[in-house]
């Protein structure tokens, strides 16, 4: 059938501009955290700005060994359809220096988000802090942690590092429970994921286990949660998140908990259009 018609398409943009490696720490970093010897972030916004946006920092799995920014791009784009302009991070792995390493240089980044609000075209009152397995461990330390002051770094000092929510996909949120929680993974060897991060095995780093673990923190000072855990997660299991929901929820902090049925971890249900909403929704709604 031939057809020739005039119609008329409203035009809503959904293009997306990305601006590539913009250096927020002078840090020395070999490796594989950034290639210019400084650590770094993308830059994901909509193409039509405007004048003061919510954020979210992204910040990358990778157990701790490894901290690409650049592979989780795909998943994100839907939340710059949502108004957000996203910012995917780079920190130091535990290949380049222990913990607390990682967690100050996250905490770096969003004062250097929040000293240059206006140049980025977001609202330094509403940044989200975002990321899975081992990036989400590192969003729910910055949801507990915001009140303290023992992780701030010399960077953009006097700046607040706080941020208004975080959203937490999968990762552990008390490390000394990867010991006895099921798992396909050996969590008691030294070359572990964790032992990696503290230095040894975490039967010999239980203090540092609990210096690295988000459930610490805990107390009516926490930002609002929101958090999702595959249901068939053999790497970190559900428990992580629900002692975190359970905790959140004895001292009155605001925390939604949703476990996805048949998803593992980081397989595609966690990325699926209703999950982007569920997370987006909430952050708006409470920022």
């Amino acid at each position: 059938m031939n057809v020739r018609e005039r119609i008329l398409i409203p035009c809503r943009s959904n293009r997306t501009r990305m601006l590539e490696n913009i250096g927020y720490s002078p840090i020395q970093a070999p490796g594989d955290v950034a290639a210019n010897q400084v650590l770094t972030m993308h830059v994901l916004q909509p193409w039509e700005l405007s004048s003061s946006m919510p954020a979210i920092v992204w910040i990358p799995g990778g157990g701790w060994v490894t901290s690409r920014k650049d592979i989780d791009i795909p998943q994100l784009i839907p939340y710059v359809h949502f108004g957000f302009t996203v910012f995917a991070i780079s920190y130091r792995t535990s290949g380049t220096a222990l913990f607390p390493a990682q967690l100050i240089d996250v905490k770096t980044a969003i004062r250097y988000i929040r000293s240059h609000a206006e140049m980025w075209h977001v609202d330094p009152g509403r940044i989200a802090a975002m990321g899975q397995s081992a990036g989400g461990h590192l969003a729910a330390l910055m949801g507990t942690t915001g009140h303290l002051q023992e992780f701030d770094g010399t960077e953009w000092a006097g700046v607040s590092n706080t941020v208004q929510a975080v959203v937490e996909f999968f990762g552990p949120t008390d490390l000394w429970r990867l010991l006895t929680d099921p798992s396909s993974l050996d969590w008691s060897a030294g070359h572990s994921f964790a032992g990696c991060l503290l230095g040894g095995t975490l039967a010999d780093r239980l203090e540092d286990a609990a210096r690295a673990s988000p459930i610490t923190y805990v107390s009516p000072h926490a930002s609002p949660f929101w958090m999702a855990h595959g249901e068939v997660n053999d790497w970190v299991s559900r428990e992580h998140s629900q002692y975190l929901y359970e905790a959140l929820t004895r001292v009155g902090v605001t925390v939604a908990y949703y476990e996805i049925e048949q998803a593992g971890h980081g397989t595609d249900e966690s990325y699926q259009p209703e999950v982007v909403e569920l997370a987006a929704d909430f952050s708006t709604g409470v920022m």
